[in-house]
């Protein structure tokens, strides 16, 4: 069984938790793909790419993903609970989603990146960002 894509947080993004435990502000930005042998969502079988982050209660946390490919779909989840989806948002394009969401409490978060639809494969844009008020 192939385990989910954790690759984009290392490039160039700050550790996830300075000495004192607190989170540091967090800037993604990178490329990726949806394809066949990545994690599936058990509810409507399409694939998912996904990117762990911590941020602080308060924070403000931002995804936006691009695709030419495929409709994308966005899903933000706290300790493993969904607390949110977005599949368009008009103002970053038809066939692209954008979430924002104060966080409420402090601990790791998780962006999945997901097609509208099931088994939609293909390239995408990413940028993720959690930064304090």
């Amino acid at each position: 069984m192939m385990r989910p894509r954790v690759f984009a947080l290392m490039l160039g993004v700050p550790p996830l938790a300075s000495a004192c435990g607190k989170a540091e502000p967090v800037r993604i930005e990178t490329e990726g793909t949806l394809a066949t042998g990545d994690a599936v969502l058990q509810q409507d079988g399409s694939y998912y790419d996904e990117y762990r982050f911590r941020a602080e209660a308060g924070w403000t946390i931002t995804a936006v993903m691009r695709s030419q490919a495929f409709d994308a779909y966005l899903h933000l989840l706290h300790d493993g609970k969904q607390v949110t989806s977005n599949d368009d948002d008009p103002s970053v394009g038809r066939t692209d989603a954008k979430i924002t969401h104060v966080a409420a409490e402090s601990g790791e978060y998780v962006v999945l990146a997901n097609s509208y639809e099931g088994q939609a494969t293909g390239p995408y844009r990413i940028s993720i960002t959690a930064l304090p008020p």
